[in-house]
């Protein structure tokens, strides 16, 4: 309840004061770092601001490797991915499947999601059993993904 008013409202002054603690135990990080999870899953930044002032990790990721940075690819939320990038995020972690944030975007089309990871030194190499950015950016049918990734030398 406390957390749902604090992610509606865009503050977290009442949820430090009902939760009252300073630095994280094993127990509520865990519970952070799922509502930072979250996050990313529902789409929701306000959310991923919450739990991180709070004190969620920000490269957390959940069973299988997936990161909020990499929902947020997958629904081209930009200014998600600033806020992450800004904050310091991994912009080059995989998931157990192989995936990385890069290649979610590309997958998807988000042009600009991409433009901001390759920026931000996201791994150009990025491959999955043969599937490589590019044809991920041609399975987009986004001549706009294609044209980017050219550009930066794929």
């Amino acid at each position: 309840m406390v957390f749902e008013h604090a992610r509606k409202t865009g503050t977290c002054r009442r949820a430090f004061r009902v939760i009252g603690f300073k630095k994280p135990n094993s127990k509520t990080l865990e519970f952070l770092n799922q509502k930072y999870f979250e996050s990313g899953w529902y789409n929701d930044l306000r959310l991923a601001k919450v739990a991180l002032s709070l004190g969620a990790e920000i490269n957390a990721s959940d069973g299988i490797g997936a990161t909020p940075l990499m929902w947020f690819s997958i629904h081209g939320n930009l200014d998600a991915v600033k806020f992450l990038v800004e904050n310091g995020v991994f912009v080059n972690a995989v998931s157990n499947y192989g995936w990385t944030a890069l290649m979610h975007a590309c997958f998807r089309g988000s042009v600009e999601v991409a433009e901001h990871l390759i920026l931000n030194h996201a791994k150009l190499e990025s491959c999955l059993d043969g599937l490589t950015l590019m044809t991920l950016a041609y399975h987009s049918n986004n001549r706009n993904m294609i044209e980017l990734l050219k550009l930066h030398g794929l």
